[in-house]
Formats: C-alpha cells, structure tokens, sequence
C-alpha cells in the first residue's frame, strides 16, 4: 500500500514531456485546455485520445461554463518512471488534475490501476467534430450533414458526453429557437423519430451551445439528459452515422449571395479491439 494518497491539481504547458520518479505514480482524473486546435496525451508511447477546449475547457468561465473534461472510470494512470508527452502548441495550457501517489506498492498500486494502464491506449475519451458549408438560404425543410462517421470494424464510438454545433451564417441572420434540428441518422434510420404533423422534429440547436457560456445557453447538452432511462447511444465499426441539421423554421433562413457554416462536435468515449 502507497505510504499516501494525495489531491493533486496542475498546469502544463500542451507541449511537455514528463516523467515520473521512482517513488510517484498519477490517477489523471480530469483534463482541460485552452486550445482551439487538438491536444493529444500519451502515457508510455499510447496515445489516449485528442482534446480541445470545446470539451475540456482549461477553466469554468462564463464563456466556457462546462470546464474540464471528468475521465471517471476511464481515468489516465502513469506509473513510476513513465513518461507522459502532449503534442499540443507550446502556447497553449493543458490541466490535470487527479491523484497522486506517494511510494506505491509496486508498479500498480491496484489492479484497476494496472488494468487502466494496459487498456487506457484503446479505451479513453476524446471527440468527433465535422463541419459543412452551404449557400443561403436554407430552405424551409433542407437538410444538410456537418458529419458523417464510418468506424472501422473493431472501433466503437460510445456518444455520451456533450455536443455542441455552431452555425455562423454570412448573412445578418441570426440562430434562433426553432430555427434549426439536429437529427441523427443510423444506417439510414432517423433517431428522433420525425412527430406526424411534423411540428416537433429533432433537438433544437440553440439548446447545443459550442461551448456553452453564460450569453447563449449555460448548459451542455448532453445525449440522454433530459430523461434518465434514455442511454447514449453506440456507433459500431461498419455503420455509417450521419449527423443531419434539418430547417424547421417554416420559412427560409439566410439570404442569396452568403454561405452557412455548421460545425458540429461531440465528446465520444472510444474503443478500440475492446469487448
């Protein structure tokens, strides 16, 4: 047993290489950022998954209310004399925070913690992001899709963190409630199903805010959020997942001459040649 086990907190910069002593091993529990671009950690030569602030904010601000990213059960361990190295820009910051633990008993202070270590390569969190332009207007009922994702055979995409879409029109027009639905599309089957008299469709993007901040909309959106029994939803190796944005504004949105950028993110957990 480890002499103790202590709060740990810290700033790096998101292009360091650190390796532990011989008597310290790490539990990174939550990661952040500040960058825009992505940042991604690897522990003993294993990469475990991109980041950036649109899901792990390096701070909870106003402007980036939902802070840094909870690891949970899918927590990073570094052990005695191991290096972890983050491919970031030397300008920007990376958070950690967690546990640290003083003379561990052995590599491993638990078996989770070796069981981690061996999978944390190919299970871990990290996103998905696409984006698409168009030409306004969008029509009363056009569809466009920011993403489409294809895993391959032995890869699952677990959809359980937040997501988030921002839309920058060219013109004037401005993203109100009503506007615009995201829907999500498996193998060709819709989720939400469409409502017969077509007056309630999808999940509205205003309630998707990237990232959420106190002007727009405080609270991320999470898939499953607004009813316990609903679970997140898996992206197997083979299927094809689109993410489509539907205009249900009853009129057109945009005006001739301008483009519509939809950019569209999400926190995934990741497997990888994992039952």
């Amino acid at each position: 047993m480890a002499d103790a086990i202590l709060d740990w907190a810290s700033y790096v910069t998101a292009d360091s290489t650190i390796t532990t002593g011989p008597q310290e091993a790490y539990r990174i529990k939550v990661i952040g950022t500040d960058s825009t671009t992505e940042v991604t950690p690897s522990i003993n030569g294993n990469e475990l998954g991109g980041i950036k602030t649109d899901i792990a904010a390096l701070h909870p601000t106003g402007a980036t209310e939902h802070g840094g990213l909870p690891l949970s059960d899918l927590y990073y361990y570094i052990p005695p004399e191991t290096q972890i190295s983050l491919d970031g820009a030397s300008g920007d910051e990376v958070y950690l925070a967690g546990s640290a633990i003083d003379a561990p008993s052995g590599r491993f202070e638990s078996s989770a913690d070796e069981t981690r270590f061996n999978e944390q390569g190919s299970h871990h969190y990290t996103f998905v992001e696409g984006a698409t332009t168009v030409s306004e207007p969008l029509s009363d009922g056009q569809e466009v899709t920011p993403l489409t994702l294809q895993p391959e055979t032995d890869e699952r995409f677990i959809f359980d963190g937040l997501h988030g879409i921002d839309v920058t029109f060219g013109s004037a027009t401005t993203l109100s409630e009503g506007d615009l639905a995201m829907l999500l599309d498996f193998d060709g089957q819709r989720r939400p199903s469409q409502f017969r008299d077509d007056e309630i469709v999808g999940i509205d993007l205003t309630v998707m805010p990237r990232p959420p901040n106190d002007t727009d909309h405080q609270v991320p959106y999470k898939y499953g959020m607004g009813d316990s029994p609903v679970d997140p939803f898996v992206v197997s190796g083979d299927q094809t997942f689109n993410v489509n944005v539907r205009n249900v504004s009853g009129g057109s949105l945009g005006s001739s001459g301008n483009d519509v950028t939809l950019d569209y993110l999400a926190a995934v957990e990741f497997k990888e040649g994992l039952r």
